[in-house]
């Protein structure tokens, strides 16, 4: 044997080597089920807001994947797990059925079988949801669109110019009423509705948003008070 094939001898073994592993890494991604380049899971579906009354069902979560153009809606049941709904507008028969499923919520994954397909849901943010089976994203408003309508200015009191409250990228936010100033969290709840912890009064407070002909974010309301948004 000449020289060079002793060198070429090594790289042909590593190739040999590198081509089972891949083999072995797709077979066990088959045999999974799942997407290998499947986002994170960043939020536990079980502290999100559906945006229905308990019991009855909230927004609508929209794809366009695999499955053609669908949806699911979810109800929350109290302590019991989520009932959860799937629609396929591809298929007349299975719109109309609306059959229901319970969810089992674990490790913040959401799963369910639903219409005889099964589910492994994940929750990117509070309105991204990606399913680890098919390698659908289902989404109900657009989170990065909304929170920088959020955090670009200030809302101001309708009746006092002086008491408005802003909202930082950080999660963080402020009132400032007269010469008070009042610190606390805000994180968003649905597509147009955010929540707020006041730590001073220790108080959770629902603000309802208002929008404008364009769907752009213009203020907030809350207990009948309306705050405009000032850049």
């Amino acid at each position: 044997m000449k020289y060079k094939d002793y060198l070429i001898l090594p790289v042909l073994i590593m190739y040999l080597l590198y081509a089972s592993c891949a083999y072995i890494s797709k077979t066990e991604e088959r045999l999974d089920g799942r997407k290998a380049d499947a986002p994170v899971a960043t939020v536990d579906p079980s502290v999100i807001s559906w945006g229905g009354e308990e019991g009855e069902y909230g927004e609508c979560w929209y794809a366009e994947g695999a499955r053609g153009t669908s949806y699911f809606m979810v109800a929350c049941n109290g302590e019991k797990d989520p009932v959860i709904c799937f629609f396929n507008n591809t298929s007349a028969e299975r719109h109309n059925a609306g059959t229901e499923s319970s969810c089992v919520v674990s490790d913040k994954h959401m799963k369910c079988t639903n219409n005889g397909i099964r589910y492994d849901l994940i929750f990117v943010d509070e309105m991204t949801a990606y399913d680890l089976l098919s390698g659908t994203y289902y989404q109900r408003g657009d989170y990065n669109l909304l929170k920088s309508q959020l955090t670009t200015g200030k809302f101001v009191s309708a009746d006092n110019p002086n008491h408005y409250y802003v909202f930082k990228e950080n999660g963080k936010s402020v009132e400032y009423a007269g010469d008070k100033v009042f610190k606390g969290k805000w994180s968003i709840s649905t597509s147009d509705s955010i929540s707020l912890y006041d730590k001073t009064c220790r108080e959770v407070f629902d603000l309802q948003l208002l929008s404008d002909d364009f769907g752009n974010v213009c203020g907030f309301n809350t207990n009948g008070a309306v705050y405009t948004l000032a850049a």
